[in-house]
């Protein structure tokens, strides 16, 4: 059986807010003002990877922005290797055992 996608109101979303939340478990409930389309309900789960996907692609856009940036000024970003930076924690470890 297929997931029932009904187009609510907003005034319906109000009024039905438990079976509105209930419906998005099973598929995204569009909510319409006036004809137009102004949110939709989805359940925790595709939100929970939305922001997961979300959160990589600003990341990734980052990313391209500073290759972007170092190609225009002729820079080149090194970053170190992890033995040639200070590690704070074993400093602490040291201190405590020393």
């Amino acid at each position: 059986m297929k997931p029932q996608i009904m187009k609510w109101s907003v005034a319906q979303a109000k009024r039905q807010f438990s079976e509105l939340l209930h419906s998005s478990e099973q598929a995204p409930q569009p909510i319409y003002n006036q004809g137009r389309l102004v949110a939709a309900v989805v359940d925790a789960k595709t939100f929970t990877e939305f922001e997961r996907w979300w959160a990589q692609k600003r990341l990734g856009n980052a990313f391209c922005e500073l290759r972007r940036i170092e190609s225009e000024q002729g820079y080149e970003l090194v970053a170190p290797t992890r033995a040639d930076r200070a590690n704070p924690f074993s400093k602490v470890l040291n201190d405590l055992s020393g």
